[in-house]
């Protein structure tokens, strides 16, 4: 039996390896940052573009960051309908979510399995409060407008963002009128979508807005064991936003927003054969083990569940605009919760190994900050944060592979506890000359606990290891930043240093007692111009930069000794380029292209963790190798989009709008070294290409001020390709695969 326990122990935890990738992401509507959805302006348009990425209301040409803003109108006309589509329109962003939780990588840096203990490497922001938990963000966008501020953001937005940051904003409530949109889509696979948002003055000085979305679809892919769809999902998403402006000064904004959502997104098929393919391997009477052949197929047993999802947020910002300082106070508060069951195992006809999961948590923070508006030469931004959260993460292996040993079951809970102090000096000490030195200070708390069931410690720890452990950890860290900008009039051009920190962490679940790995730390050096022709016709953006990433989180499973490891493991640089154009030749025809060259790798990575094929039994076991020299995951060398708005009148009151999007993005690792010397954890690289159009008439004297009727075609030529492909030793080679070509009708109307 202790033979079995310990073959259990590395065989179990594998297992929970692979199943991590397809934990459920919890679902919360994305937004934050103060502008609203009318502040961006549709992609090729060369009017001002707000954005609030230094905490105050700039046009992007003059912030010496790398920033993509994308408008809600801009986004519903592009098909970024989802938080991953964003990287169609971003230079070095890589966004991927096949495994039930997103997974953002801004220039080579982010974060593999963002699970309960160890956050993502990219901050994300909802109404200008931190998203802890990595699977919050898998939700439809609507009403919403997108911020992606690319490189360290160790100050303003200093919390987990080595990689950068990414800035949701949901549209405020407006004073003194009464507005609102409606669209309804239908398109492939059942797919349906509709919403709805109402802006409703309450008085002189209060107004409401109010937003509902649905949406679902049947998925693209076939379960071959009973012809259930996967790889859809379904959800409501229901939005309060109530504003008191209560005198000219100050104003209150309260929010609510509630989230549910069903999603079929732990559809990996086993593509490799015996014996590279462990259950395969398996010699068990009747069991149906073979790999999938048909690209879009899946085999699942039918212990295998969709991701159940929900999270409720409360959000108050208070605001005072004085004559020479302005205050904000934003609290806020979030519930959420993710359970689901995914067959890891890949048997289609028993339950193999299967991995349960049920993960969330209760999360609060006050972000309270000062700004000054003096005329002279010297001004500054200054605030305290705090964050409190209470996170949970219970898993329960089962399946026959486990001899009949059943309630194997862990809960593992971290509390975090954060205290931040931070401020910007802005200098102007000649005109058109502007120095910016600022700084964050830290202190991070966490303590960790972790309860095992009697057969869970008998089947995967060692023998004497106790049944509850628990850990304290306290670290404290400063993160600076330095910018020099010049505005040229028609080009402001900007040196900056950013040093960016991720927080120390802890790995979830595990059945023993582990240290935690330290704070991730990025240096990161950006030199840029941002460029405005006189007639407004042409904008463009350049930006060249280079890091210094040190002490890289690293999950490490090793099916050999059944360790589920979290450690310090790599160092790595990167450097590249970026450039963004818009150009309108004429008025009815708009042009505009992103594209980005990136170069990474790890300049210390000694012994990484890969997979192998065993000479005597054929099999894929655990190994490891030097990857020094070799490039990050998610890192393609190059990125790019282009794309154009071409808008006109077609006789009857009507003008006819199409628009066409094609991203490429040459090929890339989906984990360090593709996993091992097979180099199936890879992308080729490949093109997408959207298009959608729509025609809209304005009408005069009537509730309805416009409407539209329209199409959508995603992924227009049918490309077959991997949202994630896994090398797993003990199990094979997994594949998780994007949607194919998808379309639709429209229809909206603005009141």
């Amino acid at each position: 039996m202790r033979i079995l326990q310990r073959q259990l122990s590395g065989i179990g935890l594998a297992a929970i390896s692979v199943a991590l990738m397809f934990a459920p992401p919890a679902c919360a509507q994305a937004a934050a940052t103060d502008a609203t959805a009318d502040d961006e302006v549709p992609a090729g348009s060369n009017s001002e573009i707000v954005v609030t990425a230094q905490r105050r209301s700039e046009n992007l040409q003059d912030v010496p960051i790398s920033i993509t803003a994308v408008g809600a109108e801009q986004a519903h006309d592009l098909g970024i309908v989802t938080v991953q589509d964003i990287q169609i329109v971003t230079p070095g962003l890589t966004f991927e979510s096949g495994y039930g939780f997103t997974q953002p990588y801004i220039r080579g840096v982010g974060t593999s399995n963002p699970l309960p203990g160890l956050e993502s490497a990219v901050s994300s922001y909802i109404d200008g409060a931190y998203i802890e938990r990595g699977y919050g963000q898998t939700t439809n966008l609507f009403d919403t407008s997108v911020q992606v501020l690319k490189g360290a953001q160790g100050t303003l937005y200093g919390r987990n963002a080595t990689g950068g940051t990414i800035l949701y904003q949901t549209a405020n409530p407006e004073l003194g009128s009464f507005s609102g949109h409606a669209l309804g889509e239908y398109g492939r696979f059942d797919q349906y979508r509709g919403e709805l948002v109402l802006n409703a003055p309450l008085g002189d000085n209060v107004a409401i807005r109010l937003g509902a979305l649905k949406f679902g679809d049947d998925g693209y892919i076939t379960n071959v064991v009973d012809g259930a769809k996967w790889g859809g999902r379904s959800g409501t998403t229901l939005r309060a936003k109530l504003l008191w402006q209560a005198t000219p000064d100050f104003s209150a904004l309260l929010s609510y927003e509630y989230v549910r959502q069903k999603a079929y997104d732990g559809a990996q098929a086993e593509r490799a054969d015996a014996p590279l393919c462990g259950s395969c391997a398996i010699p068990i009477p009747g069991a149906d083990l073979n790999p999938v052949r048909g690209f879009y197929e899946v085999a699942l047993n039918d212990g295998a569940t969709p991701s159940r999802l929900r999270a409720d947020s409360f959000n108050l910002r208070l605001s005072y605009t004085g004559s020479n300082f302005d205050i904000t106070s934003t609290t806020s508060y979030r519930n959420d919760r993710a359970y689901n069951t995914v067959d890891t195992g890949l048997s289609s006809t028993f339950a193999l190994y299967n991995y349960g999961t049920n993960q969330g948590g209760k999360t609060w923070s006050e972000d309270l900050q000062i700004s000054s508006t003096f005329d002279g030469p010297v001004n500054f931004l200054s605030g305290i944060y705090y964050f409190n959260d209470d996170a949970f993460h219970e898993a329960e292996l089962s399946g026959i592979a486990f001899g009949g040993l059943t309630d194997l079951t862990v809960e593992n809970y971290v509390k975090t506890e954060s205290f931040s102090a931070f401020g910007e000096i802005y200098l102007t000490p000649i005109e058109r000359l502007k120095i910016t030195l600022g700084g964050r200070y830290t202190i991070d708390s966490r303590d960790f606990s972790a309860n095992v069931a009697p057969n869970a410690l008998l089947a995967f720890a060692p023998p004497g290891s106790p049944s509850s452990f628990s850990s304290h950890g306290k670290e404290s860290v400063f993160t600076p930043r330095v910018v020099a900008s010049y505005d040229f009039d028609a080009v402001n051009v900007y040196a900056s240093w950013n040093r960016g920190y991720k927080e120390f962490g802890y790995n979830t679940p595990v059945f023993v007692s582990e240290d935690p790995v330290n704070a991730e730390k990025i240096d990161s050096f950006e030199v840029g111009a941002k460029f405005v022709s006189d007639d407004r016709r042409l904008r463009l953006n350049l930006a060249a930069f280079y890091y210094n990433y040190r002490d890289i989180q690293v999950s490490i499973i090793d099916i050999s000794t059944g360790a589920n490891v979290l450690e310090n493991a790599a160092g790595a640089e990167g450097y590249g380029a970026e450039i963004d154009a818009n150009f309108e030749p004429t008025n009815w025809l708009k042009l505009f292209g992103v594209a980005g060259y990136l170069h990474t790798e790890y300049t210390s990575y000694p012994n990484a963790a890969i997979a192998v094929i065993d000479p005597v039994t054929g099999g894929l076991v655990s190994s490891r190798a030097d990857l020094t020299g070799t490039r990050l995951p998610r890192a393609p060398s190059f990125t790019g989009s282009v794309g154009f708005e071409l808008h006109g009148p077609i006789g009857g009151g009507f003008d006819a709008h199409l628009n066409a999007l094609t991203r490429y993005t040459s090929g890339y690792d989906f984990f360090p070294g593709a996993q091992g010397p097979l180099q199936y954890s890879r992308t080729g690289g490949y093109a997408i290409i959207n298009l959608s159009g729509y025609i809209e008439r304005e009408l005069n004297g009537s509730g309805i001020r416009s409407y539209r009727l329209g199409f959508y075609i995603n992924n227009a030529t049918d490309l077959k390709y991997s949202s994630i492909n896994v090398t797993s030793a003990g199990f094979g080679l997994f594949q998780t695969v994007a949607p194919p070509i998808t379309y639709g009708l429209r229809a909206s109307a603005e009141f």
